[in-house]
């Protein structure tokens, strides 16, 4: 936990801070259990973070910010929560509190896995090569037409969770051969298709003889979940394109295709104006100048990026920066938010 806090600090203190702070949160789960990747905030810690952003700072809808931006006049320490991916655990945790503090937000909802019966495909890395069971003592798949084969020695069995209480995550030293095969699995699966992925996360979770990924409790929202996270007007749905992909590896008509469909299939579930989008993974290298105008063609007024950065008067309203909340709570999470505004 220390090290990611101190990670959060050390990306923004590399950026040169404006006048004064406007910033748009992004969040992803709101859930307990393991995740490398950092993108879960528990309930119980999610709430205390919005107890800590209603006393100091001014939250408002990303409608709102956008606004203001327009007309020049923003509060000070204004705030604007976002969520990407599409959890069914923004409806059933996140919302609620939510609500309990008054807090808008929007939820970027990757349109063509709705209601899907398999989980993201991170997670299912996560829960096949973390959680007990036995693997056989090499493992072998095959990726993408080439076979890759990785030793697990005495790490092939594990009767408990080699990540222990949870807290070690993807970009530090892997600890064990289970935590090394996730990394290098994962770098394989990432750029592969998501045809490719299937079938070796299949192949993988039948040599560890787990028998159903939807044991996971991170699933993603069904259409029904999706309209009610939309009702009552305090949280929007934004589009986070159809399969998530990296836009920028994508034929530009195929991004035209992601992107508008995104659209047009969110508008239908919620019977509400799409307006917001979130490019997938996020960083410069994963969308290009084509995927910005595309989203601008799509009829969208604004899309986040996941690039760290304050809101600027200038800002381009197609390339938003967002700050990547960690699961940090009380005193650890004031500070951040002390130096964030």
């Amino acid at each position: 936990m220390k090290q990611g806090l101190r990670a959060a600090r050390r990306r923004l203190r590399r950026l040169r801070r404006p006048g004064r702070g406007a910033i748009v949160l992004m969040y992803h789960s709101i859930s307990e259990g393991l995740c490398p990747w950092e993108l879960a905030v528990s309930p119980g810690v999610f709430a205390g973070q919005l107890e800590i952003l209603t006393k100091h700072a001014s939250v408002m809808s990303l409608s709102d910010m956008l606004a203001g931006l327009d007309r020049g006049m923003l509060p000070e320490r204004c705030v604007a929560i976002t969520f990407d991916d599409g959890y069914a655990d923004n409806l059933e945790a996140a919302k609620p509190i939510l609500e309990q503090f008054e807090c808008p937000a929007t939820v970027f909802v990757v349109a063509g896995l709705v209601g899907s019966q398999q989980p993201f495909w991170w997670d299912e890395l996560a829960h096949l090569t973390l959680t007990p069971c036995e693997l056989p003592k090499v493992v072998r798949l095959m990726i993408d037409g080439r076979p890759f084969s990785f030793p697990l020695g005495d790490d092939a069995v594990i009767d408990r969770s080699p990540s222990g209480d949870g807290s070690w995550r993807f970009h530090e030293p892997p600890p064990t051969g289970r935590h090394r095969l996730l990394q290098a699995v994962w770098e394989r699966l990432q750029l592969a298709s998501g045809e490719i992925r299937r079938q070796a996360l299949d192949e993988l979770r039948r040599q560890a003889q787990l028998d159903d990924a939807r044991a996971l409790d991170r699933r993603i929202m069904d259409a029904n979940e999706v309209a009610r996270l939309s009702e009552g007007g305090l949280i929007e749905i934004g589009a986070h394109t159809m399969t998530h992909p990296i836009l920028a590896r994508l034929p530009v008509a195929n991004q035209i295709d992601e992107i508008k469909q995104s659209k047009t299939t969110l508008e239908q579930i919620t019977g509400k104006p799409v307006s917001d989008f979130s490019y997938p993974h996020g960083g410069r290298a994963d969308y290009s100048q084509a995927t910005v105008q595309a989203v601008r063609d799509a009829g969208f007024r604004s899309s986040c990026t996941t690039i760290e950065d304050w809101l600027r008067p200038n800002v381009d309203r197609y390339q938003l920066p967002r700050i990547h909340v960690p699961p940090a709570s009380g005193t650890d999470f004031e500070r951040l938010l002390s130096y964030w505004l």
